[in-house]
């Protein structure tokens, strides 16, 4: 299994390199048109991996294949690393093709209330939103019952926010994801100027909000 996923990896680094030739654009289209796909397949992955039936070893190679996928997506997003400086996007727009592509297993809903601008690296800021929703997802998947994350992008005060909203047990019985927990995404909100804020959900588990600065406040100079 993990032969032939890094077999798929270089072959997905072949392709956008040499087989999209030189042309930018090309190879701006086929990462976005491939990112989709591989979110889906990680929350997918991660649902599944969490299903009681499932023994150790079979658990096992779905966490694999999981790594797998992940390093595919970071590998994408490295590549966009150096295409990408710093930039007003708008929040929802940014990570929609990341979380609106929900697993089977778990419903991930993404709302836009209001649009929401932000001056940030577009590729961090996607790492950050896929940190906090597969945390959201291994939540809501770790009990028995419906399990849901809702994804909500508003504007607070000054703020843009990203809200996710988990049916999970709640902050204190079940632990994040690990090497993909949040502490990335606080570090991620600091340096921009903003900040990670955790509470309860409606939705019986947990609630985390990233908060980043409107685009205007860093246009007006409030923001160090």
């Amino acid at each position: 299994m993990g032969h032939n996923a890094h077999l798929g990896v270089n072959k997905v680094r072949a392709l956008g390199r040499s087989d999209m030739g030189t042309d930018e654009g090309s190879s701006q289209r086929f990462r976005h048109d491939l990112r989709q796909p591989l979110a889906a397949a990680s929350l997918l992955l991660e649902g599944v991996s969490h299903m009681p039936a499932l023994d150790s070893v079979a658990v096992a190679r779905l966490r694999e294949a999981q790594r797998q996928v992940y390093s595919a997506l970071d590998m994408l997003r490295a590549e966009e690393v150096a295409e990408q400086a710093p930039r007003v996007v708008e929040m929802g727009e940014a990570i929609a093709d990341d979380v609106s592509g929900g697993a089977s297993v778990c419903q991930v809903r993404l709302v836009r209330r209001r649009p929401a601008y932000v001056l940030v690296e577009p590729v961090g800021l996607v790492r950050a939103a896929r940190n906090v929703v597969d945390n959201a997802v291994h939540a809501a998947t770790s009990t028995p019952g419906d399990a849901r994350v809702r994804v909500t992008i508003d504007r607070w005060r000054d703020d843009a926010v990203m809200r996710v909203d988990d049916s999970g047990p709640g902050f204190g019985h079940v632990a994040p994801r690990s090497g993909h927990g949040l502490v990335s995404v606080r570090r991620f909100a600091e340096r921009w100027g903003g900040d990670l804020v955790f509470g309860r959900s409606p939705l019986g588990g947990a609630r985390v909000e990233l908060r980043l600065p409107l685009a205007v406040a860093w246009q007006a100079g409030e923001v160090s």
